[in-house]
């Protein structure tokens, strides 16, 4: 807040539109990772694996699409891996017991390590043809980017979901109290 009143008073054109828009658009991503992030720490955990776990997501998924698959089909491929990676997180920490911070560090560092070796570049380049998610990534409504509305109807459903559903308010029990909660 500080640096953004600092910036307002010393930038001339820092509260533009378009400049509120752009840093409105690179929150975003971060933002809507960071609800996810915030559903588990409400709980009570911790979870390392986030970012690796999406990159190494994001490029299987352009990988499998230089193959010639369909780029929807490639994300859905990439969706399930990610879902695999966090089941076996899930489990590691809640069936075996080994405590989040390690667990999810050694996963984090697995799965990174791991798409180091299998994508040897850097950088790889999505399709030309990506269509929808064109959209999603450049399109706006109302003038508003895609990726601030999907941020704000992510975090507007987390809200909901934790304050008005059951399982929502036992992750905050749980949270608070995980031996009140598991005797609940």
């Amino acid at each position: 807040a500080v640096l953004f009143l600092v910036f307002s008073a010393t930038l001339n054109n820092f509260l533009s539109q378009g400049n509120i828009l752009a840093i409105l658009k690179n929150v975003s991503i971060l933002g809507t990772l960071a609800v996810g992030m915030g559903f588990i720490v409400v709980g009570r955990g911790i979870d390392l694996t986030m970012v690796a776990v999406m990159v190494v997501g994001v490029a299987f998924s352009i990988w499998i699409s230089t193959w010639g698959v369909d780029f929807t089909l490639a994300i859905m491929c990439g969706a399930i891996l990610v879902a695999v990676i966090g089941l076996f997180t899930g489990v590691m920490v809640a069936v075996a017991e080994i405590p989040p911070i390690f667990a999810t560090l050694a996963i984090a560092s697995s799965v990174y390590g791991s798409g180091r070796i299998v994508f040897a570049s850097d950088v790889l380049y999505a399709p030309s043809d990506i269509g929808w998610l064109k959209f999603v990534g450049n399109g706006t409504i109302l003038g508003i980017p895609m990726s601030v509305i999907i941020f704000a109807a992510v975090a507007a459903l987390m809200g909901f979901f934790l304050r008005k559903t059951r399982f929502g308010r036992l992750v905050y029990a749980t949270g608070d109290n995980p031996n009140a909660a598991r005797t609940t």
